[in-house]
């Protein structure tokens, strides 16, 4: 694992905080510091909405849910633990081992449904149905996209039920993809699920390539998971890599080791054709890239000449 990585201890955000104990941490440690941090800033942490996510082997999370015990700590019994495959929720978001977020989606869908049901009673018109949809149906939708990810069944589902609604459930005066365009091009600029959805994994890219020191800690584990999914033809060692946009080697997005999240945001890479280049890339910014692998090679084919030959060469010096 890259050594940029650091130790995540708590994560806060308005009223809800995160905490993370590894497997030597004490909880009474942890204890202290939050009865301290109570007193000095008059707040409390309401013990009746604490829930416990458990990460680690099976083994581990069984026995820890059976006794109830961690470290010499005793958890009371009104601090509830999640099982397995049970999600919880996070800033609107749901998180846990082994969730089902389709689950959360169908009940949406059926929300949305129902929403659009109540409205299509005041038959309102073309240009009204496509605010509703805008600011009552789908403005909820696109952080949930953002943070969990949808399926691709369940957001053509739901891109079918907002056209027939914007359309009164009939057939459509014009294409759908011509409705989406703005009303300065021709549409009527009706909402598009599925390109707000490829927008989203765009914008996870951007945060993913951000340099330094804007670059976020997830974005490492994610670079290693790329490298341990990489094409091993030709053979090549973990230092001659760095970037896995910023150079040109391939990866196997069909793995189980990749997680779903990181293989749409691979596909999304090589569906539009992304990476990182510059109109005019100075000298100093080229020398800085790789050696290997370099995506300004003029001769596409050097890297197929290397079959027999093992890398071991670090980075280029500066």
């Amino acid at each position: 694992m890259c050594n940029k990585l650091t130790r995540v201890l708590v994560k806060v955000y308005t009223d809800n905080t995160t905490i993370f104990l590894g497997q030597k941490d004490k909880p009474e440690d942890m204890k202290v510091c939050l009865d301290l941090f109570c007193k000095a800033s008059m707040a409390r942490f309401n013990s009746l909405k604490t829930e416990i996510i458990l990460i680690g082997k099976k083994d581990f999370c069984d026995k820890l849910v059976r006794t109830r015990k961690f470290n010499d700590w005793e958890i009371d019994r009104e601090i509830h633990i999640a099982q397995e495959g049970e999600a919880i929720r996070i800033l609107r978001s749901w998180q846990g081992n082994g969730i089902d977020v389709q689950a959360k989606w169908n009940d949406i869908t059926e929300w949305q449904a129902c929403t659009m049901k109540l409205w299509s009673l005041l038959y309102p018109s073309i240009a009204g149905r496509v605010l509703i949809v805008k600011a009552l149906v789908i403005s909820l939708v696109y952080y949930l996209m953002t943070v969990n990810r949808i399926s691709h069944t369940t957001l053509t589902a739901m891109e079918k039920s907002i056209c027939s609604f914007i359309w009164s459930g009939q057939r459509g005066q014009m294409a759908w993809e011509r409705a989406i365009l703005p009303i300065s091009k021709g549409g009527i600029g009706a909402p598009s699920v599925k390109l707000r959805y490829e927008a989203i994994k765009v914008g996870w890219l951007k945060r993913w390539w951000q340099p330094e020191p804007d670059r976020p800690e997830w974005a490492w584990v994610a670079n290693d998971l790329m490298f341990q999914c990489a094409r091993q033809q030709p053979k090549f060692e973990r230092t001659t890599l760095s970037k896995w946009i910023g150079q040109s080697w391939q990866i196997k997005n069909q793995l189980e080791l990749l997680p779903t999240s990181l293989k749409e945001m691979a596909k999304a890479v090589q569906k539009y054709n992304t990476s990182i280049s510059g109109m005019r890339a100075s000298t100093n910014q080229r020398l800085e890239l790789p050696a290997f692998f370099h995506p300004y090679t003029k001769n596409k084919h050097i890297q197929n000449n290397l079959k027999v030959i093992v890398m071991k060469c670090r980075l280029l010096p500066c």
